[in-house]
């Protein structure tokens, strides 16, 4: 299994559109980042100290990715 250890350190979670794909899905950008990775089959292991962003981080169930929302972000990294 993959796993994605630390994935919000090189992400910009300010991102324009980052921010657009959260604010459509009425999420925050942490948890489309977890989503991200989720729907790729890779373990996400993000770190906070924040009670209620460790939750938010669990809450990434109650929603999707569209493929045009995956291939956006999949294009972050090129």
């Amino acid at each position: 299994m993959v796993e994605g250890y630390s994935p919000f350190k090189n992400t910009n979670l300010k991102d324009g559109a980052l921010e657009a794909i959260a604010k459509n899905h009425g999420v925050s950008t942490a948890q489309v980042v977890v989503r991200w990775h989720v729907q790729h089959e890779v373990v996400a292991i993000p770190k906070s100290t924040s009670a209620e962003r460790i939750a938010q981080n669990f809450d990434v169930f109650g929603f999707e990715l569209s493929p045009a929302d995956m291939r956006e972000l999949d294009d972050f990294g090129r």
